[in-house]
């Protein structure tokens, strides 16, 4: 995935990213999740429910990670 693909994915509406999850993910049948070493997955709480966030393309993962790198 170009640069140029990529902040034009993230910076559409989320009926479109959603749409594109469910494309890539239904095409390459695979989705990016994180492990955090400990054989748990990233799983914020938010409100006593926890999330398992996925991505579609390894670079949307890799984002996030930088992401949330730079706030711890």
């Amino acid at each position: 995935m170009n640069k140029e693909m990529f902040n034009g994915i993230l910076n559409t509406t989320s009926d479109k990213r959603y749409n594109h999850f469910l494309n890539v993910v239904s095409d390459l049948e695979c989705v990016w999740m994180v492990d955090c070493g400990d054989d748990t997955l990233l799983s914020p709480e938010i409100d006593g429910i926890a999330y398992y966030l996925a991505w579609s393309e390894k670079e949307f993962a890799n984002y996030f990670l930088a992401i949330l790198l730079e706030i711890t």
